[in-house]
């Protein structure tokens, strides 16, 4: 499965951010999944 990551609106296959970022320091984070068929997204309408 690819992972990719939505970082201030633009869409990354890879991402570093500094061990001084405010979310990495004090663990701030959102978890999102969104289920795919074919590589396609499902009801992602819906789910945004």
């Amino acid at each position: 499965m690819a992972t990719k990551i939505n970082f201030n609106g633009e869409i990354h296959d890879q991402l570093s951010i500094s061990v001084l970022d405010h979310g990495f320091l004090f663990g701030d984070s959102v978890y999102e999944v969104v289920c795919t068929i074919n590589n396609q997204p499902c009801f992602l309408e819906k789910h945004l």
